[in-house]
């Protein structure tokens, strides 16, 4: 007699104490996930995106600091009318949220590309004036084995690479470099392939 009683009331404290519990979390998320954001010492970017079907297929590198300028930039990569506009509830662009008060998207185009994909950042540091983030290109060799007259040997395609880095966010002068090796084994010589300018009070300065 008293079962169903019993069982609805504690039905009701498990879900009452759930919903209290999200309320709670809810109200401090972004207190948390901003503690866990780190800084610039850890040399690396927070999220990486990064491939060979871009429909960018010219060298370029970008700096975005805001969501309308990554939204033009994210339907240019996907090759859509560039209109900085998108729809949060249905994101038919598939583009990725960032939260630009807490982060940035250092964007580049590194054009076609054989053998190569994907990019990776190699180092951030940060000193008193910029911010220097250093990015390779992760490529492979193929041995195509003893040539033998007549054999038909297959080259990959030059495919658009690109990487999509984000990090914490900074208002600091920012500078893109790209690391190459001249031969096996020997270190990374560092190219400066861009440089921005500090996050200013003019419309599109330091994007």
């Amino acid at each position: 007699m008293f079962r169903a009683p019993v069982i609805s009331v504690v039905t009701f404290l498990v879900v009452g104490f759930v919903v209290s519990h999200y309320l709670v979390v809810s109200h401090y998320a972004d207190r948390i996930v901003s503690a866990q954001i780190p800084a610039f010492s850890t040399g690396r970017a927070l999220v990486t995106l990064t491939g060979t079907d871009s429909a960018v297929k010219t060298q370029s590198y970008r700096l975005l600091r805001d969501e309308k300028h990554w939204v033009q930039v994210w339907q240019q990569h996907k090759g859509l009318p560039v209109t900085g506009k998108y729809s949060r509830t249905h994101n038919s662009i598939g583009l990725p949220v960032i939260d630009f008060e807490r982060c940035m998207v250092v964007a580049v185009f590194a054009g076609e590309s054989a053998q190569t994909p994907s990019l990776s950042v190699q180092e951030v540091s940060e000193s008193e004036g910029e911010v220097v983030v250093r990015f390779v290109k992760n490529g492979y060799s193929i041995d195509h084995g003893r040539y033998e007259p007549g054999k038909e040997i297959r080259v990959p395609p030059a495919l658009p690479l690109y990487g999509f880095f984000v990090m914490p966010r900074s208002d600091k002068a920012l500078v893109l470099e790209e690391g190459s090796r001249k031969g096996r084994g020997k270190p990374l010589d560092w190219t400066e392939r861009q440089r921005f300018a500090p996050f200013g009070p003019n419309p599109g300065q330091g994007r």
